[in-house]
C-alpha cells in the first residue's frame, strides 16, 4: 500500500524548478536585475510537478543551490555597503533621528553584514545505527565519512566543503589532548587504515573533514556535522551546535520506531529544547528540522507479509512526531529513505540516477 511520503532524494534539490520565462519580453533581465527589482520568482511550488510548463523546464541539482546562494549573497553585500555609505553621508540631525528611532544604525548593518559570511550548518543528528553513515555519504555524495568504529564513541564528525584547488586534510581532535592535522588519502580504505593507525591507544572527541565535495559546488561556506550517540551524547552535542545551526536533519529508525524509542527521542527533543531555552540560545525553527525515516526497505518487506503494515507504521510515526511538533509537515519535511538504495548509491557514487 502506497503512502503519502516523499523519498529523501527530492530533499537534495534534484526537482527544484526555475519559474518559465515569460513569452512577452523585451530583453533578457539579468540575476542582478531580478535581485534588484526585488523579485521573489525564484521558485514556483503552487503547481503539480508533472503540470506543464514546469515539467519541461530544465532541473538543476544541489550543486547549483549553492552557487546561487554564494552569487546572493555578493549581491546583498554590495546593497549593505551602499547602505552603510549612505547612511554615513547623511546630514548630522538624519543621523540623529536614525538613532532614536533604530539605536545603532551601523552596528545593526555590520551585523547583517558579517552575517552573510557565516557559514551554512547542516546538523545530522540521530542513535547510532549502520544506516547513519550510508545516509551521510547520501547527503555528501561521496565517500569521506570516518567508519564510526574507528573512532571514540561519541566523536563528533564536521565535513567541510572545501573548493577544488585546496589541498583536503582532516584534523583529529583528542580527549584531553592537542589536535592532530593529517593529509586526506585520496583513497577511501588508504584513509580507514591511517585513521586506524592514528587511534591507537587514543581516545578522540572531534573529528573535522576538509574535502572538496562536487554535491555542493566549488564552495568554503557549507559544513555538514554528524551526532549519534546515546541520547546524553546526543542531547550534549546538540546544545552545544544549535546556535550555528541551520537545518537540523534527525534520523529515525523507522524499522526499530516503537513505544520505547519514541518516549526516548521526545523526551531527547524536551531537554533540548529546555537547555537551549534556559542558556539563552537560539533555539531551533520547527521549518527548519526534517525527519529522514531511514531502513524505510525494512518497513516495506512488513508490507509484503502483512498488508497495510507499511501505511500503518507511516502513520504512527508522523502522528507521534507531530504531537510534539504540529509544525512538521509530513510532505515537505519528513522523508524515506531505504538503506538497500542509499548503500547501492554509495557503491556506484552516482546522486542523479539513484535518488527518486
Amino acid at each position: 500500500m502506497a503512502t503519502s511520503g516523499k523519498s529523501f532524494g527530492k530533499l537534495l534539490g534534484k526537482f527544484l524548478r526555475k519559474k518559465p520565462k515569460k513569452e512577452k519580453q523585451k530583453h533578457a533581465v539579468s540575476e542582478e536585475e531580478e535581485l534588484n527589482m526585488g523579485s521573489d520568482s525564484v521558485y514556483d511550488d503552487d503547481l503539480p510537478v508533472d503540470q506543464d510548463p514546469l515539467s519541461v523546464i530544465p532541473i538543476f541539482d544541489m550543486s547549483d543551490v549553492f552557487v546561487i546562494d554564494r552569487q546572493a549573497k555578493a549581491s546583498l553585500s554590495k546593497v549593505y555597503e551602499h547602505v552603510k555609505y549612505m547612511v554615513n553621508e547623511l546630514p548630522k540631525e538624519m543621523c540623529t533621528l536614525l538613532s532614536r528611532l533604530y539605536d545603532d544604525v551601523d552596528s545593526k548593518l555590520n551585523n547583517q553584514l558579517s552575517a552573510l559570511s557565516e557559514k551554512c550548518t547542516i546538523v545530522v543528528a540521530g542513535k547510532s545505527n549502520p544506516g547513519m553513515n550510508s545516509f551521510m555519504k547520501t547527503i555528501l555524495g561521496s565517500d569521506v565519512i570516518p567508519n564510526p568504529h574507528v573512532l571514540s564513541p561519541g566523536t563528533t564528525c564536521c565535513v567541510h566543503s572545501i573548493p577544488s584547488d585546496v589541498e583536503e586534510y582532516f584534523v583529529i581532535q583528542m580527549e584531553n589532548g592537542p589536535s592532530e592535522r593529517h593529509s586526506y588519502p585520496k583513497d577511501s580504505d588508504t584513509f580507514q587504515g591511517l585513521l586506524c593507525d592514528i587511534m591507537q591507544g587514543k581516545t578522540s572527541h572531534q573529528i573535522d573533514l576538509y574535502c572538496n565535495l562536487p554535491a555542493f559546488g566549488n564552495v568554503e561556506n557549507v559544513t555538514i556535522l554528524r551526532i549519534d550517540g546515546e541520547e546524553n551524547v546526543l542531547q550534549t552535542q546538540m546544545v552545544e551546535w544549535v546556535g550555528d545551526t541551520l537545518i537540523l536533519i534527525y534520523v529515525v529508525d523507522s524499522a526499530s520506531f516503537d513505544d520505547a524509542y519514541y518516549c526516548k527521542l521526545m523526551q531527547l527533543c524536551k531537554q533540548f529544547l529546555s537547555e537551549t531555552r534556559a542558556s539563552a540560545l537560539k533555539s531551533i525553527d520547527p521549518n527548519r528540522m526534517i525527519f529522514v525515516l531511514n531502513n524505510w526497505d525494512l518497513v516495506e518487506e512488513k508490507e509484503r507479509s502483512d498488508t497495510g503494515e507499511e501505511y500503518k507504521i507511516w502513520k504512527e510515526i508522523v502522528t507521534k512526531i507531530q504531537t510534539y511538533f504540529p509544525e512538521i509537515s509530513d510532505d515537505d519535511q519528513m522523508f524515506k529513505l531505504s538503506t538497500t538504495e542509499a548503500s547501492y548509491m554509495n557503491v556506484h557514487l552516482d546522486i542523479d540516477n539513484i535518488l527518486l
